[in-house]
């Protein structure tokens, strides 16, 4: 350097501009005076230096050398000064050199001028999530799930689960706006059902056998049973002076009310037919009403019973006055609730001129037959049949030498089913 830094001072001095390419010093319109700068007026002075060109541009060729302690041959970085980071335009600066080279993310230094990519522990001011997998829908602890994010449903669609990650089940709207969504056990999606409420009755009013079917829906029943009414007692003409022949009235129908949540569709049993009443012709007492029934399906069926009324009786050729005849009743049991037929009324004469049969026991469907009347002597009545279902019928009455007379029938029974969903 000594060999030529004379000449920088020189030109310095000279106001020459002098710019450093390799391994030559460019010397740019040098003037002095107005005058371009002489290459032979003392410039050229030591070994190493060559002027050539003429002015206004000359260039001054510097042999810097290669022994030891000089700028060796060729090392451009000495004068561009490469080294600077500053001079960089282009190209990626190695990690290795303490660049980030091909990394992407959060770069590491190790102080030894190496870079590398840096873990989630190598930073001081790291979330709690940064290590933390936040595509894992067990690691998300608040915000909203976007609606992209879930299952593509039909409008007003429910999800429900099937026990699988990811794989949600929907159950879809229902046109009925009455329906609600009601659970079908553990193996199966909840479906939608009419909102909870009585769904229909079942009147089975034929006597006889039958087989309840169930309407579409039904989740229980309360079943309703009345017994049939008991048939009252007739009478034979010509009972004598100042005598009576009375019929008794037929007890009503016993009633069983049961509320069952299982085992009643197809359920079979009988509705008890009437009591029919005593026939004319002689003092004869009437039949008993049938019995309801209900027998459950399935394990061990249980069968529900309502008892019909018991028949009315005569009394025969009684004196005046008098009051006779009056039933019993009819028990009844099995059910949730229980309630026993009526009991006849008696039947009475205060006089040969007026007097009353039998009343027919009520049930909880009847009040039973009215008592059948005679007004004067020698007269008669016919017994009366029983409307409403279980009533008992009401026995004939005569007097003195009147003809004789049918007793009245009881009632039938019936069969009411109450369907709830």
């Amino acid at each position: 350097m000594r060999r030529w830094s004379h000449v920088l001072t020189a030109l310095a001095a000279l106001g020459i501009g002098v710019a450093f390419a390799a391994q030559s010093l460019v010397v740019d319109k040098a003037t002095i005076g107005g005058k371009v700068y002489d290459s032979t007026a003392g410039l050229v002075q030591g070994t190493g230096i060559t002027i050539t060109g003429t002015a206004p541009k000359q260039t001054v060729a510097v042999d810097v050398g290669t022994t030891a302690g000089k700028i060796a041959a060729g090392d451009d970085s000495r004068i561009t000064g490469a080294s600077d980071a500053g001079n960089l335009s282009s190209g990626t600066v190695a990690a290795a050199r303490g660049g980030a080279g091909t990394i992407s993310g959060a770069l590491k230094g190790n102080g030894s001028g190496v870079v590398s990519q840096a873990a989630c522990a190598d930073l001081s001011n790291a979330a709690a999530s940064c290590s933390t997998d936040a595509t894992n829908a067990a690691n998300i602890g608040t915000g909203t799930l976007s609606a992209d994010r879930l299952p593509a449903l039909t409008n007003h669609a429910v999800i429900v689960g099937t026990g699988s990650a990811g794989t949600p089940d929907a159950v879809g709207p229902d046109a009925s706006a009455t329906k609600v969504l009601t659970s079908a056990g553990s193996s199966a999606n909840p479906a939608w059902a009419l909102a909870p409420g009585l769904l229909g009755v079942q009147y089975i009013t034929a006597t006889g056998a039958y087989t309840y079917t169930a309407t579409t829906g039904t989740r229980f029943v309360v079943v309703e049973l009345q017994g049939a009414g008991g048939g009252a007692g007739s009478v034979a003409a010509n009972p004598g002076a100042s005598k009576v022949n009375l019929g008794g009235g037929g007890d009503g129908g016993a009633y069983v009310r049961k509320l069952l949540t299982a085992n009643f569709d197809g359920a079979t049993g009988s509705v008890g037919a009437k009591g029919g009443g005593g026939a004319s012709g002689g003092n004869n007492v009437g039949t008993a009403g049938g019995n309801t029934t209900f027998t459950t399906t399935a394990g061990s069926p249980v069968t529900y019973t309502a008892t019909g009324g018991n028949a009315g009786g005569t009394a025969v050729g009684v004196n005046v006055p008098t009051g006779v005849g009056c039933g019993a009743g009819t028990a009844a049991s099995g059910g949730d609730l229980n309630i026993p037929g009526g009991g006849a009324l008696c039947g009475v004469a205060p006089s040969v001129f007026t007097g009353a049969s039998g009343h027919g026991g009520s049930s909880v469907l009847s009040p039973g037959a009215a008592s059948a009347w005679y007004s004067n002597s020698s007269t008669s009545a016919v017994g009366i049949d029983a409307g409403g279902y279980g009533g008992g019928g009401s026995g004939a009455v005569n007097e003195g030498t009147a003809a004789t007379q049918k007793g009245g029938d009881g009632s039938n029974g019936i069969v009411v089913i109450w369907e709830y969903r």
